[in-house]
């Protein structure tokens, strides 16, 4: 008697572990059957699409600019140093002329340095807001329709080969195609144009209510 009620609860405890493994398969199925969706962005073309970067380059160009006069005027002070000691005969008076000039020189030269420096800068901190920028519109935009993963379609950038490099041609391919990781895209996955109008409509939005 003790044998056969053993026996029922175990054949018990069996049939709820199978009933259990079984929902628990058919859980794991239907998760995995579950479609995800991906979508790509060439993030090259959406920083050319940008008008904020078109808005951000014009004014980096405006303090290139500015920079540029400044250099220039050095430079045509040392220039008229430089006629003026070529007219000078008295040596004394050549002699102060010379100190100007490399006076002036190490001056010219450490503001070229300066000014170079402060546009790497600036460009520098350009690139890493436009792209901050561009990573938060693609989780928003991402968000709003559905799609789990964006990847960075590499492949719609041709392979390119510099023949003034100093690495072989060969290399040169086989580097870039190393590096690839997207084989081919729909378009019905590329997300870029959708993400270009996206932040330009917000850019607009945000100069419009400064």
């Amino acid at each position: 008697m003790f044998r056969i009620r053993h026996i029922m609860l175990v054949g018990a405890a069996l049939i709820v572990t199978g009933t259990i493994a079984v929902t628990a398969a058919r859980g794991t199925s239907h998760t995995l059957a579950d479609k995800t969706v991906v979508a790509v962005v060439n993030p090259t073309a959406v920083l050319e699409g940008l008008l904020e970067r078109a808005d951000a380059e014009a004014e980096l160009r405006s303090k290139f600019e500015e920079f540029k006069s400044q250099a220039d005027s050095r430079t045509s002070e040392i220039r008229q140093l430089q006629e003026r000691l070529e007219e000078t005969t008295d040596p004394d008076a050549q002699q102060a002329i010379m100190d100007e000039i490399d006076a002036k020189g190490i001056k010219a030269i450490a503001f070229d340095q300066f000014a170079a420096r402060q546009l790497d800068v600036e460009l520098s901190l350009l690139q890493q807001n436009l792209y901050q920028r561009i990573v938060a519109a693609v989780g928003d935009l991402a968000q709003a329709n559905g799609i789990d993963i964006v990847l960075v379609n590499d492949n719609a950038t041709p392979i390119r080969v510099n023949p003034e490099a100093r690495v072989a041609r060969a290399t040169q391919v086989e580097e870039q195609i190393a590096q690839r990781r997207v084989m081919f895209a729909s378009p019905k996955v590329d997300i870029t144009e959708s993400l270009i109008l996206r932040m330009n409509n917000a850019y607009n939005e945000t100069a419009t209510s400064r």
